[in-house]
């Protein structure tokens, strides 16, 4: 996990998909997920509070996905 800090934007990374060996990508689960990766955000952080999510990036490694989660105010 990875927390930048630029101005007014915040930039959280995170793994929402564990490199299983799994080709199927299921939407309604990933957006499960990505709304539980939110959340867990915002209480591990409550200076987010001030934030709302900006924009989602999505990276693909060999171990998984990641997400970086733009916050701004």
């Amino acid at each position: 996990m990875e927390t930048m800090t630029k101005e007014r934007r915040r930039f959280i990374k995170r793994f929402v998909m564990n490199g299983s060996g799994c080709e199927e990508l299921r939407i309604e689960q990933l957006m499960n997920d990505l709304r539980h990766e939110v959340q867990a955000v915002r209480e591990e952080q409550p200076e987010l509070s001030d934030y709302q999510l900006y924009d989602l990036t999505f990276s693909f490694h060999e171990n998984g996905m990641m997400v970086q989660m733009e916050f701004r105010r």
